[in-house]
Protein backbone atom coordinates (compact mmCIF):
# COMPACT_ATOMS: atom_id res chain seq x y z
CA UNK A 1 0.00 0.00 0.00
CA UNK A 2 1.70 3.34 -1.36
CA UNK A 3 1.27 6.61 0.53
CA UNK A 4 1.32 4.71 4.40
CA UNK A 5 4.27 4.54 5.28
CA UNK A 6 4.41 8.27 6.78
CA UNK A 7 1.75 7.57 8.67
CA UNK A 8 1.27 6.28 12.70
CA UNK A 9 0.15 3.95 13.98
CA UNK A 10 -0.91 4.01 17.90
CA UNK A 11 -2.36 1.66 20.59
CA UNK A 12 -3.98 2.85 23.45
CA UNK A 13 -4.87 0.25 26.46
CA UNK A 14 -8.09 1.14 27.52
CA UNK A 15 -9.49 -0.29 30.94
CA UNK A 16 -12.03 -3.09 30.44
CA UNK A 17 -14.52 -0.38 32.20
CA UNK A 18 -14.42 2.74 29.61
CA UNK A 19 -15.78 4.98 32.58
CA UNK A 20 -12.42 4.22 34.50
CA UNK A 21 -10.58 6.58 31.59
CA UNK A 22 -11.80 9.19 33.95
CA UNK A 23 -9.31 7.74 36.70
CA UNK A 24 -6.12 8.48 34.32
CA UNK A 25 -3.97 10.54 36.18
CA UNK A 26 -3.40 14.32 34.03
CA UNK A 27 0.11 13.23 33.41
CA UNK A 28 -0.89 10.46 31.13
CA UNK A 29 -4.00 12.30 29.70
CA UNK A 30 -1.56 14.96 28.84
CA UNK A 31 0.56 12.24 27.07
CA UNK A 32 -2.49 11.39 25.20
CA UNK A 33 -3.10 14.57 24.03
CA UNK A 34 -0.42 16.13 23.39
CA UNK A 35 0.21 12.31 20.74
CA UNK A 36 -3.52 12.43 19.55
CA UNK A 37 -3.37 16.40 18.68
CA UNK A 38 0.37 16.72 17.28
CA UNK A 39 -1.17 18.60 14.23
CA UNK A 40 -3.92 20.53 16.34
CA UNK A 41 -2.68 23.86 17.07
CA UNK A 42 -3.81 24.10 20.61
CA UNK A 43 -4.48 21.48 23.46
CA UNK A 44 -5.23 21.18 27.10
CA UNK A 45 -2.87 20.38 30.49
CA UNK A 46 -6.17 19.46 32.33
CA UNK A 47 -7.16 16.70 34.63
CA UNK A 48 -10.44 14.50 33.03
CA UNK A 49 -13.81 15.27 32.09
CA UNK A 50 -12.36 19.18 30.84
CA UNK A 51 -13.22 18.76 27.33
CA UNK A 52 -11.63 20.34 24.19
CA UNK A 53 -13.76 21.47 20.72
CA UNK A 54 -11.47 23.04 18.39
CA UNK A 55 -12.48 25.22 14.94
CA UNK A 56 -10.24 26.09 11.56
CA UNK A 57 -10.70 29.89 12.53
CA UNK A 58 -8.04 29.54 15.92
CA UNK A 59 -11.01 29.79 17.96
CA UNK A 60 -11.97 26.52 20.37
CA UNK A 61 -14.77 26.17 23.43
CA UNK A 62 -13.50 24.24 26.40
CA UNK A 63 -16.38 22.63 28.51
CA UNK A 64 -15.77 21.22 32.32
CA UNK A 65 -17.86 18.43 33.52
CA UNK A 66 -15.81 18.87 36.92
CA UNK A 67 -17.99 18.98 39.85
CA UNK A 68 -15.98 21.86 40.95
CA UNK A 69 -13.59 24.63 40.09
CA UNK A 70 -11.08 23.36 38.04
CA UNK A 71 -7.54 25.20 37.26
CA UNK A 72 -5.74 23.55 34.19
CA UNK A 73 -3.58 24.59 31.32
CA UNK A 74 -4.10 25.96 27.89
CA UNK A 75 -1.02 25.50 25.66
CA UNK A 76 -0.92 27.04 22.20
CA UNK A 77 1.62 25.77 19.98
CA UNK A 78 3.02 29.38 18.93
CA UNK A 79 5.54 31.34 20.64
CA UNK A 80 4.02 34.48 21.74
CA UNK A 81 0.68 33.98 20.72
CA UNK A 82 -2.24 35.94 22.45
CA UNK A 83 -5.38 34.14 24.62
CA UNK A 84 -9.15 35.79 24.43
CA UNK A 85 -11.70 34.86 26.38
CA UNK A 86 -14.53 35.60 23.60
CA UNK A 87 -17.74 36.36 25.94
CA UNK A 88 -15.51 38.96 27.97
CA UNK A 89 -12.99 40.00 25.71
CA UNK A 90 -10.23 40.02 27.99
CA UNK A 91 -6.34 38.74 27.14
CA UNK A 92 -5.51 36.28 29.14
CA UNK A 93 -1.89 36.52 30.10
CA UNK A 94 -0.22 33.87 29.50
CA UNK A 95 3.65 32.32 29.52
CA UNK A 96 6.01 32.26 26.74
CA UNK A 97 8.53 30.00 25.45
CA UNK A 98 10.67 28.88 22.34
CA UNK A 99 7.56 27.07 20.69
CA UNK A 100 4.72 27.37 22.72
CA UNK A 101 2.30 29.89 25.14
CA UNK A 102 1.00 28.29 28.35
CA UNK A 103 -2.33 30.37 29.68
CA UNK A 104 -3.64 29.01 33.17
CA UNK A 105 -7.39 29.25 33.60
CA UNK A 106 -10.16 28.77 36.06
CA UNK A 107 -13.02 27.43 35.14
CA UNK A 108 -15.85 27.09 36.75
CA UNK A 109 -17.92 23.75 36.72
CA UNK A 110 -20.26 22.38 34.31
CA UNK A 111 -19.60 25.27 32.19
CA UNK A 112 -18.16 26.47 29.08
CA UNK A 113 -15.65 29.46 27.71
CA UNK A 114 -14.80 30.23 24.04
CA UNK A 115 -11.59 31.58 23.83
CA UNK A 116 -9.30 32.74 20.44
CA UNK A 117 -5.70 33.13 19.74
CA UNK A 118 -3.67 34.81 17.28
Amino acid sequence: MRGLEKGRFYILTTPENESDLYQLPKEVLGQIRRDLMAEIPVYLDAPSLICLFTYDNNTFITQSYQPGPTRYKIVVKKAGARLFDLRTGAQVRGIHGRRTSVFEVLQAPRTYNAYRFE
